[in-house]
């Protein structure tokens, strides 16, 4: 859950452009790159560009001792500094002996190539007119790192909507070239947009259904104003201490929260229903109490979660059937009528 929220692969886009020529798409590959790195919400950009691998070579050596895999006080006593100093001699004469030759005299230990060492995998990006391309060469490739939280699906929203509005801008009159996004944050956004449209097309749907079902049974409009009051409450009072705590509203927490129609709007109609019977409510009502505090209860152990979008689940949950609260508020609306 830690990674879901703050790792890195949570926090990365990759972007995808394509179309036009090869030497097109690189150039708005580094325009687009230097753009972003201007903006505030990326930690990073990395597209290949020369620019780019000159700036982390100066600052993996301006600081090779602080990141250096191999730094340990046994690695300068005399005798280790002699067995290194004898293995960067005999690589002298091989390959990299000219990288060497100017490297040596700053960095007699060579901590500078045990760093990148790290770094050389079996397969490196592919590179096409100085900037990182697919191997097909019909697609550059960039690599943004957004400074916020994985979990945070708003300010990621608008991390992509920036890389967008950022691309148009640059490609101008390139209409044949288009940008392609993906990664864990755009997943996120798009279920969340998702999310959001079919909850608003069921829930539009569900309470078309709940007020035709109220009127028909009970043939008053101004019943079916006050029964659905503790749906209202609910709804508003949930969202509100959701949007408080976590800043913003997850999109499974709107789609399990129209769950709770039924249960908010069942207070009402028991209370009305038992009056048009003229029982007495006073018993029924410690009944309903009982019922709110179990599904408080039960729900909230969800708020203990480590993922945001179950921890807002249940609150909400916990708010909503807090409806309860206004229907006594309707009882005593009847008692003074």
């Amino acid at each position: 859950m830690e990674q879901l929220r703050d790792g890195v692969i949570a926090r990365l886009i990759l972007i995808g452009i394509e179309g036009g020529d090869v030497g097109e798409r690189a150039r708005l590959s580094i325009a687009l790159a230097d753009k972003l790195r201007a903006h505030p919400s990326f930690v990073g950009i990395q597209n290949g560009d020369a620019a780019t691998q000159e700036r982390d070579r100066v600052c993996f050596f301006t600081n090779r001792y602080l990141l250096g895999p191999a730094v340990t006080s046994q690695r300068f006593r005399c005798r280790r500094l002699t067995s290194i100093d004898c293995g960067l001699l005999d690589a002298l004469a091989g390959n990299a002996g000219l990288v060497l030759k100017q490297l040596l005299p700053r960095d007699p230990t060579g901590e500078t190539l045990q760093l990148l060492g790290q770094f050389n995998g079996t397969s490196q990006p592919h590179s096409v007119s100085g900037a990182w391309a697919s191997r097909d060469e019909t697609r550059a490739l960039l690599l943004a790192q957004t400074r916020i939280d994985g979990s945070d699906t708003e300010a990621q929203a608008q991390a992509i909507e920036t890389i967008q509005r950022s691309f148009h801008h640059i490609a101008g009159s390139s209409a044949d070239t288009r940008l392609v996004l993906s990664g864990t944050s755009v997943m996120s956004v798009s279920a969340r947009g998702t999310i959001e449209r079919e909850v608003s097309r069921l829930a539009a749907m569900s309470v078309v259904l709940v007020i035709s079902l109220l009127l028909l049974v009970y043939r008053s409009g101004w019943l079916l104003v006050l029964g659905l009051l503790p749906v209202a409450s609910g709804a508003l009072v949930g969202i509100a201490a959701v949007s408080l705590g976590f800043g913003h509203v997850h999109g499974l927490t709107l789609g399990f929260g129209t769950t709770l129609i039924g249960e908010a709007v069942d207070y009402s109609i028991y209370l009305f229903l038992q009056r048009a019977g003229g029982e007495n409510p006073s018993a029924f009502w410690r009944t309903i109490r009982l019922g709110v505090l179990t599904s408080c209860a039960g729900f909230a152990a969800l708020l203990f979660s480590g993922f945001p979008g179950l921890s807002q689940v249940g609150l909400v949950f916990d708010q909503w059937p807090g409806g309860c609260g206004t229907g006594h508020a309707l009882r005593a609306v009847l008692d003074a009528a």
